[in-house]
């Protein structure tokens, strides 16, 4: 997904699903030991009243398990079947039902949970439960999934938070109706981006006038009345076919999608990002929609083992076109406004974009060129940017190493067969904290965060200074961090979990 900064601070937390169907009555014989939750629950703005329910949300070390009947499923935008031949399939669903609340039983000591032995798909994809670190549960006959990142963002797509005062608040982007306003049909899909929701209404894949945003509690439609938004159009003989399709991304006040003008001839669908304060609509490359991933053919790309790197190469000033393909899927990574894969020059007022086939990937870091269109002066700088986040960090200008695909200035401990690091290419950098094990660097926590450093400001002078506190205990790095969007900025001592990349403030 194309975002600036992904925002995601995860929780301890889990989903749990269950089939309301019968389940069978063999299961593992180990039990394990569960709990209620002490914290907050929210989802889908809803206020779960966990203490009243027959199926609670529970606790299995240290992750939050939320069950699944039918209801819970639906609406979550989760869909859940049980056979004794094929049995647990959970199915992200665009369909949306309202909450149930399923009161009328008082949770106070909880029996034990059995792991399942029957066979468990997501997506289509099977789960060895019993090699799972947090494996499938069963409580009360029901199977209950946990919401790790691997589930709730590969998965199914959701955004979470949490924190202290709030609690847990999860959002999943399942289709469903918008009951604030009452100005969207009944079928829809929609995306959320922290304070922007961006809807489509699906009442019709032929529908104009069909994107909407969501914003400070006020749902509005944006864009060109006319067109057609979330589709892809197809001319086969003299029959055209409408087919919606799901993507949608959104920076800086632009939303990115899709579209169709109906009045155009031919017709045909168009990348497009669309202004949500003037509904200013701007096709963002030249080429039609096409099956090969949605870029033109002009493409530059380079493969490293399952993961292929792309640049479009439609025009040299082309901005946002960076792509990566990954288990035969395609999408847009880095920042949306940056023109990579080229070098700049201004030579007696003449500008020049040269593309530049350099392209490395090092763990979950892509590594070219880039040149950021709105900074002054022009200048090409080596970038990395992380296929998971989005994120994109400036490099030295000096050859790109692969000792652990960070950069050199770099503070580690080992314990044992994980090895904690924190990147101190600069005191600000934020997103700075890694962890190695089984050979694998990877990113982890509140990208936003800047760890292993203290705050202090003096007479109007701020001093940033790097603090070598590293520990860990269990599955959670401790140590220090600053949270640059808060007001006043201090140093807190966090916990970091390296699964879930939940932070947790400690002092």
């Amino acid at each position: 997904m194309m975002m600036f900064f992904k925002k995601i601070i995860m929780a301890a937390f889990g989903i749990a699903f269950f089939a309301i169907s019968s389940l069978p009555c063999v299961f593992a014989q180990q039990s394990v030991n569960v709990s209620l939750p002490t914290f907050k629950i929210t989802m889908n703005d809803v206020v779960i009243n966990n203490n009243e329910r027959l199926y609670p949300i529970i606790v299995y070390r240290d992750i939050t398990y939320v069950p699944m009947t039918y209801n819970d499923s639906r609406f979550l935008g989760l869909e859940t079947r049980w056979t004794s031949d094929s049995g647990l399939q959970v199915n992200k669903t665009s369909v949306q039902l309202s909450y149930n609340p399923d009161r009328g039983y008082f949770n106070s000591n909880l029996e034990s949970a059995v792991l399942p032995e029957f066979r468990i798909r997501v997506n289509g994809k099977d789960i060895d439960n019993k090699n799972e670190t947090y494996p499938l549960l069963v409580f009360r006959d029901v199977t209950y999934f946990p919401l790790t990142w691997r589930y709730m963002v590969n998965e199914f797509g959701w955004t979470s938070s949490f924190d202290s005062n709030n609690g847990l608040i999860i959002n999943s982007r399942a289709g469903g109706t918008v009951s604030t306003t009452g100005t969207i049909g009944g079928k829809v899909f929609s995306q959320d981006f922290g304070s922007i929701t961006v809807v489509f209404d699906r009442s019709s894949n032929q529908q104009p006038g069909n994107l909407y945003i969501r914003e400070n509690n006020s749902t509005r439609k944006i864009g060109n009345p006319n067109y057609v938004y979330g589709v892809d159009y197809r001319q086969s003989g003299t029959y055209g076919e409408y087919t919606p399709v799901d993507k949608v991304e959104y920076a800086n006040r632009w939303v990115y999608t899709v579209a169709v003008d109906p009045y155009s001839s031919p017709i045909t669908s168009r990348n497009v990002r669309i202004n949500i304060d003037t509904n200013e609509v701007q096709a963002v490359d030249g080429s039609t929609t096409s099956d090969a991933g949605q870029i033109s053919n002009q493409v530059y790309s380079r493969q490293f083992g399952n993961i292929t790197v792309m640049l479009d190469r439609y025009s040299n000033r082309q901005p946002g076109n960076l792509y990566v393909k990954e288990y035969n899927v395609t999408r847009k990574i880095g920042n949306p406004n940056y023109i990579y894969g080229v070098s700049y020059t201004n030579r007696g007022g003449f500008e020049t974009y040269s593309p530049v086939d350099k392209l490395s990937l090092s763990g979950r870091w892509v590594y070219t060129m880039a040149v950021d269109p709105y900074a002054s002066p022009l200048t090409s700088r080596n970038v990395r940017i992380n296929i998971d986040t989005n994120e994109v960090q400036v490099v030295d200008d000096s050859t790109i190493s692969d000792a652990g695909q960070i950069s050199n200035q770099v503070y580690s401990k080992q314990f044992g067969s994980i090895t904690v690091m924190l990147d101190r290419y600069s005191n600000r950098q934020p997103g700075n904290l890694y962890v190695k094990e089984y050979n694998v660097t990877r990113n982890i926590g509140n990208p936003n965060y800047i760890y292993g450093v203290s705050y202090t400001n003096v007479g109007g002078f701020e001093i940033y200074r790097p603090v070598d506190k590293l520990s860990l205990s269990g599955r959670w790095v401790y140590t220090v961090a600053i949270d640059p969007s808060v007001s006043p900025l201090a140093s807190k001592n966090v916990r970091v979990n390296i699964d879930t990349n939940e932070v947790q403030f400690i002092n």
